[in-house]
């Protein structure tokens, strides 16, 4: 079995915890928004996307700059981000929920990492509260507010396969993972923090569809695989530790290469 290298982060760590240490946003904090061609930003406070258009408060009133005519946004994260993002690390989903809603609503399709991220983990949380319609449509807002975003597709894929296991269609999640499997164990020690959390749902939703079917050696070995390959999305490596071990406790003669 290959072991990582370095602690990459928690997908949603240090990708998002870059902005744990920015969580002035909403204290009055000036925000650019570069427009395409022009080197010199806008600045103020941004309150908020509405539809396409990103709103700006500036010194004596406020305006508005279309998202087609943006370059790139700077702009630190709400306070709440880090703190839901925090939550969701550690199976929180109630706390995770509560801090990252309002920021989902508030700047969808805003262009920046944090905004992309709660798109993305408040599809992961909807799915571990089992609200699939609310997982669907965040899921579905990720895509189409960040086609670019770096992992966008295999996040998606990954949830498809989420949402089919929920659905009772096993069939169907595992034609999802089955690619998703595949790929990721190319190169196991090259993947992105990103990457290495979707994987990480991947291989946890593939062994617990292999228990099911008592197929528990290969049940373990995936679950092993998040623990030691694809760990980068905290909460996942804890809860395939936990079958792991009671997979081993429950079939003594199981065991992986």
């Amino acid at each position: 079995m290959v072991y990582p290298r370095t602690s990459l982060r928690l997908a949603l760590t240090a990708l998002l915890c870059l902005c744990a240490a920015t969580s002035a946003h909403a204290q009055g904090t000036s925000d650019k928004i570069f427009l395409k061609g022009n080197p010199t930003p806008d600045v103020g406070q941004i309150t908020g996307v509405q539809g396409d258009t990103i709103l700006l408060n500036i010194p004596g009133g406020s305006t508005s700059r279309a998202l087609a005519l943006v370059d790139h946004v700077e702009a630190p994260a709400p306070p709440t981000y880090a703190s839901g993002i925090a939550a969701y690390n550690v199976g929180n989903y109630d706390k995770a929920l509560a801090d990252l809603r309002g920021i989902g609503e508030k700047f969808r399709g805003l262009p920046v990492d944090w905004a992309q991220q709660t798109l993305a983990a408040l599809g992961n949380i909807y799915l571990e509260k089992n609200d699939i319609a609310k997982a669907e449509a965040a899921f579905a807002d990720f895509r189409k507010y960040y086609p670019k975003a770096p992992g966008n597709g295999l996040q998606f894929n990954v949830a498809q396969a989420r949402i089919a296991f929920a659905k009772n269609n096993a069939v169907a999640a595992k034609q999802q993972l089955d690619a998703i499997i595949q790929a990721a164990l190319k190169a196991p020690a090259e993947v992105n923090r990103t990457d290495g959390a979707a994987y990480a749902q991947a291989f946890y939703l593939m062994a617990r569809l292999q228990e099911r079917e008592s197929n528990f050696q290969g049940a373990l070995e995936n679950y092993l695989r998040v623990v030691t390959l694809f760990y980068q999305d905290p909460a996942v490596a804890a809860n395939a530790q936990k079958s792991a071990d009671a997979l081993r406790a429950a079939h003594k003669d199981v065991s992986v290469p």
